[in-house]
């Protein structure tokens, strides 16, 4: 099939006379259908998915989705549920997933039909209440993250001001790294602030589990595997955070127990220190600009830890590049590659953020501006300048 369906794409397309429409068409509701009827589906997401275009499929399985601008193209393949969409097409075996493709109208994408897609999408503050649900990230692993790479250690710092906290696991364990425990953290701080419960489900699999994540198994079921891996890394390992100016510290493990098999699924037990720490202090997120962060962890880092300082800014705040080093980069080994990695992430949290977070990145420091908060609410903001 035409090379222009592959995912994220920008082409001309016929949208009405593609040979395999009604083909994608039956596939794409059957999917949807079948996703209405999970209990734990918002009718958000179902309501939403209907409006989708579907407009062909390709020789492989896949279903193309097609939208008028890569503003909105990107927006869709981000949205959770889309990504659950493709999880549940696959179970039914009715498709291999959704691909989302930018077309323009029969005259080819061009600067007109942009401006007129701008104007007919709604503004930020219109959207869906459901897709605007804040979720959270627990404050102590915003001030100090968690490793990018995997570190090949049992103990892992990371030091921010006078706080420092170790990492420390079992070597046969290892460390949590990368995008996927920043997901998992995320979705079960999400769980415990909006349940008020420490025992969690999970779901029914760990693929389950990546679709409530909004991550895609396009890449195929090695996906689950490191998921479950990073799942095992992040509840065997014990957060050690101590501060310089007083004596003492204290120590957070994420879960007491995880990965129990019941009747309702996959659970995982929360400790209490966590979920006191969650429930008090969590700092809200908003998941359409997560969900287009959710392929790297030093953005992700970059946009919590900006959204929990920009509610206390007041007036510009200066900090340097070796107190951002540490914080986010120790594992870097030239401060030159980790300051052209800073800005490069720091440009697509810029790209995601309506108003553009308040931060200059300058030669010898980077300088917190106030700026726009990223989330909606007062009460939800307040929540970043708790603990």
């Amino acid at each position: 099939m035409e090379a222009a369906l592959q995912p994220n794409a920008t082409t001309k397309l016929d949208l009405e006379n593609h040979p395999t429409r009604l083909e994608a068409q039956a596939a794409y509701l059957k999917g949807v259908d079948a996703l209405s009827r999970d209990p734990e589906v918002r009718p958000g997401y179902v309501h939403w998915l209907r409006q989708q275009k579907p407009v062909a499929m390709n020789d492989e399985g896949w279903i193309l989705v097609a939208y008028p601008t890569e503003t909105e193209e990107r927006l869709a393949h981000a949205n959770e549920a889309m990504v659950r969409l493709g999880h549940r097409l696959r179970d039914i075996e009715v498709a291999k997933g959704v691909l989302t493709v930018a077309v323009g109208d029969a005259n080819g994408p061009g600067e007109s039909n942009d401006r007129e897609a701008r104007k007919r999408r709604p503004r930020r503050d219109e959207r869906e209440p459901w897709e605007r649900r804040p979720v959270y990230m627990p404050a102590f692993l915003i001030a100090t993250t968690l490793p990018h790479s995997d570190p090949k250690a049992s103990e892992f710092e990371r030091v921010n001001g006078k706080v420092t906290t170790t990492l420390v696991s079992t070597t046969q364990t290892g460390l949590p790294f990368g995008v996927y425990p920043r997901l998992i953290v995320i979705h079960l701080a999400t769980e415990a602030v909006r349940t008020r419960r420490r025992s969690l489900r999970l779901g029914r699999s760990t693929n389950e589990l990546l679709g409530r994540m909004g991550i895609s198994r396009s890449g195929g079921g090695g996906q689950s595997t490191l998921a479950r891996d990073q799942l095992d890394r992040l509840c065997a390992t014990q957060f050690v955070t101590t501060h310089l100016s007083h004596y003492g510290g204290w120590k957070v493990d994420v879960a007491d127990r995880w990965l129990e098999k019941t009747e309702d699924g996959l659970m995982v037990g929360l400790s209490e220190r966590f979920f006191e720490q969650v429930t008090r202090s969590a700092v809200p997120l908003d998941p359409l600009i997560l969900r287009q962060l959710r392929r790297s962890p030093l953005s992700i880092d970059i946009y919590g830890w900006l959204t929990y300082r920009m509610p206390t800014v007041e007036r510009p705040t200066p900090i340097p590049w070796a107190s951002i080093e540490r914080q986010f980069g120790s594992e870097y080994r030239h401060p030159r590659q980790f300051r052209w990695r800073f800005r490069r992430c720091l440009d697509r949290v810029r790209e995601c953020w309506p108003g553009g977070p308040g931060i200059e990145v300058q030669e010898k420091r980077v300088v917190l501006m106030p700026g726009p908060p990223s989330v909606l609410g007062r009460m939800e903001r307040s929540n970043a300048k708790r603990g």
